[in-house]
């Protein structure tokens, strides 16, 4: 039924030009995800009579889609360009979309504010713990983790022995990429996760994939757990 009012009292501008910061995200999701980016900017008036203001990024001719979810991509596509908005137009839109249109079909999923502002947020953890591996700042990840879930106090010493060795093999670590987001659960301790998934790629051409995991909670932005292969 929301779907349904939203397409029925969608008034869809198309905008001619996007802001240098607006093109900034939009030019990085192209990068990331090897693909044809477009986009579009609209409102459309909701139920409660509310006018709510999107940014649409329109994705196409992307290979990485036929191994990636789009729900787990297209969060990490949101986060990408809402990381990249200022701080007006962080405040300007009330949501961001993402559409992937192939000749058969078209995958669509929406991010509000409050949304954006949480995987953005916690994202920063996960950009840090990437970041501290890449540079071998070790010593910055004892300051990621959360101790109570995490209880190895040489923590960032065996990730240094962990990476040399895997450096050994395949090359220095050149760069990294975070490609997607979900929503995980803890079942034991009963948390509910954001889930950040990335690649390391080294100079030999080989990669690694990984992952953080940080609590949804507002306040918790520490690494609850984590996994490097």
């Amino acid at each position: 039924m929301k779907n349904y009012l939203k397409a029925l009292l969608s008034i869809i501008l198309l905008a001619s030009c996007t802001s240098e910061n607006e093109q900034k995200g939009l030019d990085e999701i192209a990068t990331v995800y090897h693909a044809k980016v477009a986009f579009s900017k609209g409102f459309y008036t909701n139920t409660n009579q509310k006018t709510i203001k999107n940014f649409t990024i329109k994705i196409s001719d992307c290979k990485m889609l036929d191994t990636i979810k789009f729900g787990q991509a297209s969060a990490n596509m949101a986060r990408i360009a809402y990381a990249n908005f200022t701080a007006k137009e962080k405040k300007k839109y009330d949501e961001i979309n993402v559409e992937f249109i192939t000749e058969k079909d078209t995958a669509y999923a929406s991010f509000d504010n409050r949304l954006l502002k949480l995987i953005d947020k916690k994202g920063s953890t996960a950009l840090a713990f990437s970041e501290s591996i890449l540079h071998h700042n070790f010593s910055k990840l004892d300051e990621l983790i959360d101790k109570n879930h995490i209880r190895r106090a040489t923590f960032g010493l065996d990730m240094k022995k962990y990476i040399t060795s895997l450096e050994k093999t395949r090359g220095k670590i050149n760069t990294y990429q975070l490609y997607a987001i979900s929503k995980t659960r803890d079942e034991n301790a009963k948390i509910n996760m954001i889930r950040y998934m990335g690649e390391f790629e080294f100079s030999g051409g080989k990669k690694a994939a990984y992952f953080v995991n940080i609590d949804m909670l507002e306040d918790k932005d520490k690494i609850i757990g984590y996994k490097l292969d």
